[in-house]
């Protein structure tokens, strides 16, 4: 049985405070966003085209990190954690986060397994609080 892709959860929040309590959240549990990518915005401008409200933030844990890629450089390939917020057909808030023990499955190195149990935890921790 393969694992899911993802971490996910349901909100009822307006878009922007979902937005902000997820960089809390996550900041509080040791990561921070060092990308967001504004995919309405973004689709707008370079396609004129419209999109529903969505944000990709690349979250980092700095110490987590530099353990994986200290154990090896191809990490590099997986990082950041992506956490996608966006709102569904029903105007429901959705968080969405990357499970990266599922994505470490796809290098199979072993080294990184443990590593990858841990940032999962983390990730569940933040998403759970929210």
């Amino acid at each position: 049985m393969t694992e899911n892709i993802s971490i996910k959860k349901t909100m009822n929040l307006d878009f922007n405070d979902a937005v902000l309590r997820v960089k809390e959240i996550f900041k509080a549990n040791g990561f921070g966003a060092i990308t967001e990518i504004d995919v309405k915005k973004t689709l707008k401008e370079k396609i004129n085209a419209d999109f529903k409200k969505y944000i990709i933030l690349g979250m980092c844990n700095p110490k987590v990190a530099m353990e994986a890629l200290n154990m090896n450089d191809e990490i590099g390939l997986l990082l950041p954690c992506n956490v996608c917020i966006y709102e569904d057909k029903n105007g429901n808030i959705i968080v969405n986060a990357i499970n990266p023990a599922a994505l470490l499955n796809l290098i199979n190195v072993e080294n990184l397994k443990e590593k990858s149990l841990e940032i999962k935890k983390m990730i569940e921790k933040s998403i759970n609080e929210i």
